[in-house]
């Protein structure tokens, strides 16, 4: 009997903890019940929940979890700091936890936060049917999150500095369009009169829509977003992760560091602004710290020092929709702090091969604009087997040209490439004018009645004279190529002529685009002047090829010309070249 008395007052005890879990007010009705039955109150929460759990299938610890997250979420937003603190620490005191591990809960759902309502293929289509706003095109969209981490002294906040001022103004960034608007420099990281000797000799002036930050912490995220809502800046750049970090009871390493990257990238994305963060670099080369620094943001870039003393290497490591990934090789002036854009580097074996890239881009540029190509779309294949190019490298040469604003691309719904094309207009990076193609010439030829293919301001392929002359040459003697190529005599040409040079050519460096070194003897590499027919037999048929008289020298001595099949320019004495004039009426 007295087993059964103890047995219906144990399940009564149950029913009243599990009621008041499910249905009541635990915060009021299980210290009542812990002091009428003697039982410690964290002993009955425990209870509460397994019968919950037991009973329903239902995690009690998850929903004051997600409960927590909710309160957690408007006290972060409360922009006094000190009121901030005290309701976190009465926060802490609810769920009787200190504030620190509050904190850490919070910053890791975060970084694990999901969507809500996945999207079907037609619905994230529909958000996303715009092209790609960029804020310097082909390689930093619009509303992401960059992180550029450096070691110290290799400029990574000079080089934000040049991408703010290209921002504040709207001038291209080495050839690359920007777009014009507000910036917000958050630098707190170097000494105030630092800034503004950088500002000063980046020319930015007192009217540039700027504005700075010099003592924020993250703990002012609240205001930073009230006054980003307010103005609304294209770029925010925070100069450093470090430095806006002092205050964090975290360490480096810890997972909850990144924390502040993540509302950064909650406010970058809400209100359409690109954010820039600077950070260090570790031993190995990678951003400082722990791993969700680096997952929490889009792009990652790492900047470096190259071999020479004032390379730099740019090594975009992470990317979602910004330039690929590979190293990018500039150029540092320490005088006025500019970064001039080399090319993809390749390494020392390869150091000629952004010149060779330079003169593929010229070359596709000027074959989509030839004829009746303008406005029709080619795939990189195509363009690859049309000029005979390597598919990589061609497809590289048109992503380059895009992004410089150069040629149009689009992809068709269910195509997997993009195709590229022009306008029929030139757009001139240096002044962002836009230049109408010039119309056909008239047809060429020479005084022996073999016919020149009809040369373009854009493009003169190989044509059968020259493949003749190539084919009947079987070494490269002077006397014997110009006993073969005869011209109709000219005594001085005019700008727009076709000419070729001759054999014995000396190509003069100065005005001239720069040849591939690694063709050239390296007693003639330094040399003013070199005679073609001592560079490789590549060189030579090259530059004696087609070209077009771009200018004459106020002496009439020297001629510079645009060879039309690559765009190389160079410079050559009048009396080493030979005109090609149109005979008779042919």
């Amino acid at each position: 009997m007295t087993t059964d008395l103890r047995r219906n007052a144990l399940n009564e005890l149950l029913q009243e903890i599990y009621d008041a879990t499910v249905t009541g007010t635990p915060e009021l009705e299980l210290p009542q019940i812990a002091r009428w039955s003697g039982v410690p109150l964290e002993t009955l929460e425990d209870i509460g929940k397994r019968l919950v759990e037991k009973k329903l299938n239902h995690d009690i610890d998850a929903d004051q979890f997600n409960e927590m997250l909710s309160r957690y979420r408007k006290i972060d937003q409360i922009e006094d700091a000190g009121l901030r603190a005290w309701k976190l620490q009465g926060l802490a005191r609810r769920y009787k936890r200190p504030v620190q591990h509050l904190t850490e809960a919070y910053s890791k759902a975060l970084v694990n936060q999901c969507a809500v309502k996945p999207l079907t293929p037609k619905e994230f289509r529909a958000l996303h049917e715009a092209e790609v706003d960029w804020l310097v095109k082909g390689w930093i969209p619009t509303g992401t999150m960059l992180l550029l981490h450096a070691d110290g002294g290799v400029g990574k906040t000079l080089f934000s500095y040049e991408l703010m001022e290209c921002v504040l103004t709207g001038k291209p960034w080495n050839g690359y369009p920007v777009k014009q608007g507000k910036v917000l420099l958050v630098q707190t990281d170097e000494p105030t009169l630092v800034t503004h000797e950088r500002i000063d000799i980046r020319g930015i002036d007192d009217e540039a829509p700027l504005s700075l930050l010099t003592d924020w912490q993250i703990e002012a995220m609240a205001r930073l977003e009230t006054f980003v809502k307010e103005t609304r800046p294209e770029l925010l750049i925070v100069d450093s992760l470090t430095s806006i970090n002092r205050s964090c009871v975290f360490s480096e390493n810890d997972t909850e560091y990144a924390r502040p990257l993540l509302e950064l990238a909650r406010l970058g994305n809400t209100y359409g602004c690109t954010v820039i963060i600077i950070h260090h670099s570790n031993a190995e080369g990678n951003s400082r710290g722990t791993r969700a620094i680096y997952n929490s943001v889009s792009e990652v870039w790492g900047l470096s020092k190259g071999e020479q003393l004032n390379d730099r290497l740019l090594r975009v490591q992470k990317t979602r929709l910004g330039r690929p990934p590979g190293r990018y090789r500039f150029r540092f002036d320490d005088e006025d702090f500019t970064f001039a854009y080399q090319g993809e580097d390749y390494g020392p074996d390869h150091a000629d091969q952004s010149d060779t890239e330079a003169t593929n881009e010229k070359r596709i540029q000027l074959w989509l604009n030839e004829g009746d190509r303008p406005g029709t779309p080619f795939t990189a294949q195509e363009v690859s087997e049309f000029l005979g190019l390597a598919y990589d490298t061609t497809r590289r040469s048109l992503y380059e040209l895009w992004a410089k604003g150069l040629v149009k691309r689009s992809r068709l719904q269910g195509q997997k490439q993009y195709t590229y094309f022009t306008s029929g207009l030139l757009r001139d990076v240096t002044t962002d004018q836009l230049i109408a193609p010039s119309k056909p010439s008239d047809q060429l030829c020479k005084p022996d009645a073999i016919t020149v293919s009809p040369p373009t301001d854009q493009l003169i392929t190989q044509n059968t004279v020259f493949e003749t002359e190539k084919n009947l040459k079987t070494k490269r003697s002077v006397d014997q190529y110009e006993a073969f190529v005869t011209f109709e005599a000219v005594t001085t040409p005019q700008i727009g002529d076709i000419i070729v040079a001759k054999a014995h050519a000396r190509w003069i460096r100065s005005g001239s685009d720069k040849l591939p070194w690694r063709e050239v003897r390296p007693s003639d590499k330094q040399a003013a002047e070199i005679p073609i027919d001592l560079l490789t037999a590549t060189l030579f048929e090259e530059l004696i090829q087609p070209s077009k008289v771009l200018e004459l020298t106020r002496d009439s001595q020297k001629v510079k010309v645009r060879q039309q099949t690559t765009g190389r320019t160079s410079v050559f004495p009048i009396s080493d070249v030979c005109v090609l004039k149109k005979v008779g009426n042919g």
